[in-house]
C-alpha cells in the first residue's frame, strides 16, 4: 500500500515532489496502489519508486522519470506521455500501454526491453519514437538469448536487413 505521506506530497506540486526526493534521497519511494488518475507530473522523479498497481490513467507524465520504477499491474491508460524515460524497469505487466497519447519522443533503454522479455504492446515504442529496425534490435538484444535464438528470430523476420545482426555481433565482442 502507498506511504500517504508520499502521495500527498506528491499531489501537491511536482516541484515540491522534486525538491523532497533530492533531500530524503535515500527514502525508499512507496505509490503502490496510489490512485494518481489525472494527475499533472510534468518531470516528476518517479526513479526507483514502487508503483505497483498504481493508477496513473489520464495522467500527463511528460518529462517524468520512471528509471529503476517496479510498475507492475500499474495503469497506463491514455496518459499522456513525452520526453519520458524508462531505463531498467520491467514493462511487462504495465497495463494500457497501447493506449498511451504521445506528445514527443521518449526514452526506452534497452534493459526495459530485455527486463520486459517482448511483453510490451509494439504501439508503445513506436509511439515512443521508436523506428521497427530499433525496436527489433532492442529484442533481439537480451542478453538471455542464446545466438541460435537470435539468429532464428532476425531471419524469420521478412525484410531483415542484416545491420542488427551486425550490430549485436559487434556489440557482443564490446564486453
Amino acid at each position: 500500500m502507498a506511504n500517504e505521506e508520499q502521495v500527498n506530497i506528491l499531489k501537491q506540486d511536482v516541484a515540491v515532489w522534486n525538491k523532497w526526493r533530492e533531500k530524503h534521497f535515500a527514502v525508499k519511494i512507496d505509490l503502490s496502489q496510489a490512485n494518481l488518475k489525472g494527475a499533472v507530473l510534468i518531470g516528476a522523479n518517479l526513479s526507483a519508486a514502487d508503483l505497483s498497481g498504481a493508477n496513473f490513467s489520464q495522467a500527463d507524465l511528460c518529462g517524468a522519470i520512471l528509471s529503476g520504477a517496479k510498475l507492475a499491474g500499474s495503469n497506463f491508460l491514455k496518459v499522456v506521455m513525452g520526453n519520458t524515460i524508462f531505463g531498467n524497469s520491467d514493462l511487462s505487466e504495465a497495463i494500457g500501454l497501447e493506449n498511451v497519447v504521445h506528445r514527443a519522443p521518449s526514452r526506452v533503454a534497452t534493459d526495459t526491453f530485455a527486463l520486459s522479455k517482448g511483453k510490451i504492446p509494439e504501439a508503445f515504442p513506436q509511439g515512443c519514437g521508436l523506428s521497427s529496425a530499433e525496436i527489433e534490435c532492442k529484442e533481439l538484444s537480451n542478453p538471455k538469448l542464446s545466438n541460435e535464438e537470435m539468429n532464428r528470430r532476425f531471419t524469420s523476420k521478412p525484410g531483415s536487413s542484416g545491420f542488427c545482426a551486425f550490430y549485436l555481433v559487434e556489440h557482443k565482442s564490446w564486453r
